[in-house]
Order: structure tokens, then C-alpha cells, then sequence
């Protein structure tokens, strides 16, 4: 059944898509932030946002555990949508107006992501369409192997030897885990690609940039409701998770390269 929520949720969305200020993962976190916030409100038996009020606000923010920064971007994302219905007379009241809006933390852009977190990252993107499971992928080597996104850009197919789960980078041989083999192996299959070929080719003969490859991995994390996540950080989440296993800090080194 379709509810008032779902229904005025869904009119804002198809006009947020038409609006030519905003790009794809703008609109996309408007999207997971108001879907998130409505499946909240059906578990509390609210299917009107009539029925939401400063108290409804209050109720739901007891709940949640998240950053301050995510917090915070999902209530700016409710109050551009009272303010779109307010101004079509549709609702009467924004009552984020009412709440006080927490106070971004300073990330610190070598913070690691938890293991909770780097989980949620990789089981947000489907696996359903091929540009998915090649942000998926990129995610996966960066985790598994802690290269440089610069090392990313120019990996070949050549670099890998397959049967053993290796990777030849310039100045070291690094290992990839099983779930990485695995994705890798969707990947291939779709892209049939030649030896010498770059991993990940914008055009023929010519590699994704570090730009891009940021720009797809922080829409990654914001679909999946995290803040600044970046190739960087995913680094540091590999090292994090070594010296979590005991891991001696000379291997560390090792399989990190020159430039720890």
C-alpha cells in the first residue's frame, strides 16, 4: 500500500531529478536520507508527514548512533523537503526548524574506517550493473592489497597472476583475499579484456584518473550513509585492520611500499 509518506516522498524525488543544479549523488543522498527517515516513521505507526512534529524529530534522533555529520546531513535533507512541500501549501510546518542541528565533527581524512563501516560500504553497492561492480571492485583492492589509488589508476590485467591471488605492483607483489577474486572474476567476464589493457579504462589506452576514481568511491559512501570516504582513508583502514591482527610493522611496510 502506498501511504502519504511514500507518495509526497516520491513527487519530491522525481522533482529534485529534474532540477539541473543538482548532480546524481546529490539527489541520491536526498534519497537515502528521506528513505531511511520514512522506513523510521511506518515502524512508529506514522504514514502521514502531517503527523510529524518536533517531538516525532526528538524521538527519532534518541535512535540514532551514527556521526554527528550524518546526523546532520539527514536533517538538512528533511528540511529541504518540508520546505518544498511548505511552499506548495502542502504542509503547513517544518518542524526541523524546531531542532537543533548537531555540529560536524573534523574528520580527520586518515581516519580508517571501521570494520562496521568498510561492511556497510561494500554491502550497499548491488552488484546488478556493471558500472556497480567496477566501484565495487575498486573498494575491494584498496582494501584487500592497501595500494595507492595512484597504483590503481595504472594497474594492468598483466599485473595479475590469477591462479595465485597476486598482484605485481612496481615495487612490491601484493595478495588480494577471496571476496576480491571473486568480484574481480564478474568483472573480467563483462569487460574481456586484452593483457596489456588497463583494469579500469575511462577510453581505450586511457586509465581513470585519481579524481575519478575519489569522486566514485565518495558517492559509494554516501549512498551508503557515510561521510568522506576516500581511497586515503580505505588505505588506512587496510593498515588498521593489519595491526589489529598482530601483523609486525616491517610487514606492514612491506606490503605497503615505499611510502607508508
Amino acid at each position: 500500500m502506498t501511504t502519504e509518506l511514500r507518495t509526497l516522498t516520491n513527487e519530491y524525488l522525481v522533482n529534485l531529478a529534474d532540477a539541473k543544479n543538482l548532480n546524481a549523488a546529490t539527489i541520491q543522498s536526498y534519497r537515502h536520507d528521506l528513505a531511511v527517515f520514512v522506513d523510521w516513521l511506518e515502524s512508529q505507526d506514522i504514514n502521514d508527514w502531517h503527523q510529524v512534529d518536533q517531538n516525532t524529530l526528538l524521538a527519532w534522533l534518541t535512535e540514532q548512533t551514527q556521526a554527528k555529520a550524518t546526523i546532520r546531513r539527514h536533517l538538512l535533507s528533511l528540511q529541504r523537503f518540508f520546505r518544498y512541500w511548505q511552499s506548495r501549501s502542502v504542509l503547513d510546518d517544518n518542524p526541523v526548524d524546531l531542532v537543533e542541528l548537531p555540529v560536524n565533527d573534523v574528520t580527520n581524512p586518515d581516519q580508517p574506517l571501521t570494520k562496521a563501516e568498510m561492511e556497510r560500504l561494500l554491502g550497499r553497492i548491488k552488484l546488478t550493473e556493471f558500472s556497480q561492480v567496477r566501484t565495487r571492485l575498486m573498494i575491494e583492492l584498496l582494501y584487500s592489497t592497501g595500494m595507492r589509488v595512484s597504483e590503481l589508476c595504472k594497474l594492468k590485467v598483466s599485473a595479475f597472476q590469477f591462479d595465485l591471488q597476486t598482484i605485481q605492483l612496481s615495487d612490491r607483489v601484493v595478495l588480494y583475499d577471496d571476496q576480491t577474486a571473486m568480484v574481480l572474476r564478474w568483472y573480467l567476464m563483462d569487460l574481456q579484456p586484452q593483457a596489456d589493457q588497463y583494469l579500469f579504462e575511462r577510453t581505450p589506452k586511457q586509465p581513470f584518473s585519481r579524481q575519478l576514481i575519489w569522486q566514485l568511491i565518495r558517492q559509494a559512501g554516501t549512498e551508503a550513509g557515510l561521510d568522506n570516504v576516500s581511497p586515503r582513508r580505505i588505505r588506512q583502514s587496510f593498515i588498521a585492520r593489519l595491526t589489529e591482527n598482530g601483523a609486525p610493522l616491517t610487514l606492514i611496510q612491506t606490503l605497503l611500499g615505499r611510502h607508508v
